[in-house]
């Protein structure tokens, strides 16, 4: 699912990778270096932070307030719904479920 990446500067769209109530994982090009603050927005949800953790193509966020648990609830079921979409095996499939349902990361 796509992920828009602001600072204050610039804005640039990423790729969710994973993410929790305290933050998410992002694959892209020139991502935010460790240290900065940023907002991530997924969907509707809108969340500030700060990048922990950086490498090439990938960084992690964390963020300054938890989203709400129905938020990231919904969040999981509408990626899994597109995942049912787009994976082709019965073990890609349950695999996804188990996400959403916390079972699995």
């Amino acid at each position: 699912m796509p992920a828009v990446v602001s600072k204050v500067e610039q804005r640039q769209v990423a790729m969710l990778v994973d993410f929790s109530s305290t933050g998410a994982r992002l694959r892209g090009t020139a991502l935010p270096p460790a240290g900065q603050a940023v907002e991530v927005t997924i969907d509707t949800v809108r969340a500030f932070g700060t990048v922990a953790w950086g490498e090439p193509g990938l960084c992690g966020v964390s963020f300054d307030a938890p989203l709400p648990r129905f938020e990231v609830e919904r969040l999981r079921r509408d990626l899994a719904a597109v995942a049912t979409l787009t994976f082709s095996t019965l073990e890609e499939k349950l695999s996804a479920e188990d996400w959403v349902n916390g079972v699995a990361r």
